[in-house]
C-alpha cells in the first residue's frame, strides 16, 4: 500500500501495544499473603518481583507463596 510506504514504523501504535494491560509488580518485602490476594483477585498464577530500583529480581507464583 503506497500510503503508507513512508511511515515509520517503529512509531506505529499496534492494537495489541494499545490493549496489553501493565502488569502489577511487587517488592521482595511484600508479604506473600497480599501478593497471594491480589493473585487470586486477578485470577493470575504468578507475578514479577523488583527491587527499589524496578529492576527485575524474580518471579512469585502461588504455588510457591502458598507453602
Amino acid at each position: 500500500a503506497d500510503f503508507v510506504a513512508d511511515v515509520d514504523r517503529s512509531r506505529v501504535l499496534t492494537a495489541q501495544l494499545a490493549m496489553s494491560r501493565k502488569r502489577r509488580t511487587f517488592l521482595p518485602s511484600t508479604p506473600p499473603a497480599d501478593v497471594l490476594e491480589y493473585l487470586d483477585d486477578a485470577d493470575l498464577n504468578g507475578v514479577y518481583v523488583v527491587d527499589e530500583s524496578n529492576i527485575l529480581r524474580g518471579v512469585a507464583r502461588d504455588d510457591q507463596l502458598a507453602t
